[in-house]
């Protein structure tokens, strides 16, 4: 069956393509230790410039011009069951408890961006076990394991594979439904 553009453009503004996905990611094992990072998409000039339906268009201003940053939540399989896309300029602890959601975790592995001391202590709350790599300027540093650590190198693994497509390496698509439907696709695509 062939589409056309007004056709898949109804189905990205309904969140049709985002639904497909949270389906598959349904199926994914949570029960584990789950790895959190993010990562900037550069904007491209074309995408932050025109007029869009959108009035969050989820770009935002960064140290490095107009960017989007893309926040992934994956498992110890490497799978990855939850995603969020906000603006540049958006720190990556103020996502991580709504990414997380009532997501039934045991531990998670982030980097020191997501060390400050109230995300801590929600995820201590959780009894989430906790695997951060403390700042360095910290006086009191907290001890972690170095080999659970070690694995966290999985999750930028997603975002190396996320950025061969054109599409989100460069952030074309001006509207956030419209890139957030682009990002489903290639997540389903890739680990589904």
């Amino acid at each position: 069956m062939d589409y056309n553009l007004f056709q898949i453009q109804t189905l990205e503004q309904s969140g049709h393509f985002e639904n497909i996905f949270k389906i598959f990611a349904k199926k994914v094992n949570k029960q584990c230790h789950a790895m959190m990072d993010s990562a900037y998409i550069k904007a491209h000039r074309a995408a932050s410039t025109c007029a869009c339906k959108d009035k969050d268009r989820k770009i935002g201003t960064s140290g490095g011009g107009k960017t989007t940053k893309l926040h992934i939540l994956r498992n110890e399989e490497g799978i990855p069951f939850k995603y969020i896309i906000t603006g540049g300029e958006v720190h990556d602890v103020k996502m991580a408890l709504e990414l997380l959601g009532k997501s039934p975790i045991k531990g998670l592995i982030a980097d020191k961006a997501y060390c400050l001391k109230e995300a801590r202590d929600e995820l201590e709350r959780r009894n989430i076990e906790i695997c951060f790599l403390p700042k360095s300027n910290r006086k009191f540093p907290w001890p972690y394991d170095k080999k659970l650590y070690r694995k966290r190198h999985k999750v930028e693994n997603i975002f190396a594979k996320l950025k061969d497509p054109k599409g989100i390496a460069f952030r074309m698509r001006r509207c956030a439904q419209t890139f957030t439907s682009f990002e489903s696709i290639t997540l389903i695509k890739l680990y589904f």
